[in-house]
């Protein structure tokens, strides 16, 4: 029996067959290579007992030398994406032949029934046997596509802390609307960081929006915008310091401080348009320099501790006879606790949607959180203490369900707020 005919876990098979279609279909569908890449990969999760499902994506033309698309771990996470998918087959021009380019515009392949069953054709005997053979027909997938123009601003760098690689794009989306954004090699479909984009300069510069390609050409520059927020998360977080409002109306400047500052997207928000102090710990120094070059971030000696974010805490926390709080927050010149401590940590996790969790389970310890609680100030007789996480795919302890433990952790008041702006 051959390889193709049984699904077995995480089987990942590629090669490279002549192209089926007519000149005039290469036209249209961009897949003009001689020889196509086929590539397939079985789901860990399916097994022959199950009734399997077939599907395939058409690589976007000019991304067939993304990650995503390129290699056996990229595929891995797109099986991951699609979870009830049995075999899950890519179908693109051969990347040995494609440029890579720094500014693509990506063509995603039209709904043309005529090229799709052409394409069928070589896929439908890769099929695994156990398919009905009275429905040999291959689900043709529509990956996310609304990324219509990409330029690489920064591409991947690795550094001590940053093992898989991250990236600086600029994004032509939906709308004409331009983004910056951060990816990481290791979780690819996951925007980690994002700002609006706004051109400056170049032949027409009072032109807004428009076609990013165009705007290049015309000689325009671009700049983040940092008046308003784009990302869920922390559109989500900004909300959320409404829980603790009656708290910060009365102090002058109160005091953040951002466990995993990333590109700064977030602490330069609420530093710029909501007058906050924002200290922020951040263990990958790579980042912070992403931040400074690409995403608008001002680092100066006050704002930011490269440092791993538990150390932070603990040493935070740590009483008075131990000596000073933190060296280096004293020599910052921070004085006094924080208001505000908000988490914004993920790590990388096979099992959660996107290949991403957060936040990581050792910041769910009851010794962590208790730290956390000891850097914020003290509020009468109360402590307010907010956390905002994600749930991953699976529990974070084993002793309890992490929303559990979460509940066990945020003061009854907060609660049912709290469940309402996160929504869980």
């Amino acid at each position: 029996m051959s390889v193709y005919e049984k699904l077995i876990s995480n089987q990942f098979v590629e090669y490279f067959p002549e192209n089926p279609l007519d000149l005039a279909d290469r036209e249209s569908s961009k897949l003009t290579t001689e020889k196509l890449r086929v590539a397939f990969m079985d789901s860990p999760f399916s097994t022959e007992d199950d009734d399997p499902v077939v599907a395939a994506i058409c690589v976007p033309n000019g991304r067939e030398n993304d990650w995503v698309f390129s290699t056996k771990e990229g595929h891995r996470r797109l099986v991951e994406m699609y979870f009830n998918v049995s075999r899950l087959f890519l179908v693109g021009n051969s990347p040995s032949l494609c440029e890579n380019q720094s500014c693509a515009r990506f063509l995603y392949l039209a709904n043309s029934e005529a090229i799709l069953a052409t394409l069928d054709k070589i896929l439908v005997p890769l099929h695994p046997s156990c398919v009905d053979q009275g429905n040999l027909k291959t689900k043709f997938l529509c990956h996310k596509n609304d990324i219509y123009v990409r330029r690489v601003v920064m591409g991947p760098r690795i550094s001590e802390n940053d093992q898989d690689g991250s990236s600086v794009v600029d994004e032509q989306i939906e709308g004409f609307q331009w983004r910056r954004r951060l990816y990481f090699k290791a979780s690819p479909s996951f925007i980690q960081s994002e700002m609006q984009l706004k051109r400056i300069g170049g032949d027409h510069p009072d032109t807004e929006m428009g076609d990013y390609e165009l705007a290049l050409i015309d000689g325009a520059d671009f700049e983040v915008v940092n008046s308003v927020l784009v990302e869920v998360f922390s559109c989500s977080v900004v909300r959320g310091l409404g829980l603790v409002a009656s708290h910060l109306t009365n102090l002058e400047k109160p005091r953040v401080l951002c466990l995993g500052i990333g590109v700064g997207v977030l602490s330069e928000f609420l530093r710029l348009q909501l007058g906050f102090e924002v200290v922020g710990a951040e263990i990958d120094k790579q980042l912070v320099y992403n931040a400074e070059m690409n995403f608008g971030f001002e680092k100066s000696a006050s704002n930011v501790v490269c440092e791993n974010a538990l150390n932070v805490i603990a040493e935070f926390a740590k009483p008075v006879t131990y000596g000073n709080k933190f060296k280096k927050f004293h020599e910052m010149g921070v004085s006094g606790k924080f208001q505000v401590v908000i988490l914004d940590i993920n790590c990388s996790m096979k099992k959660a949607p996107f290949g991403v969790c957060s936040p990581p389970k050792e910041f769910v310890e009851e010794k962590t959180l208790m730290e956390m609680g000891e850097c914020t100030d003290d509020h009468v007789d109360e402590k307010w203490f907010t956390l905002f996480a994600l749930k991953s795919a699976t529990d974070l302890t084993s002793s309890c369900p992490f929303l559990e433990r979460l509940e066990n952790v945020i003061a009854n008041g907060c609660w049912t707020t709290t469940k309402e702006i996160v929504g869980l």
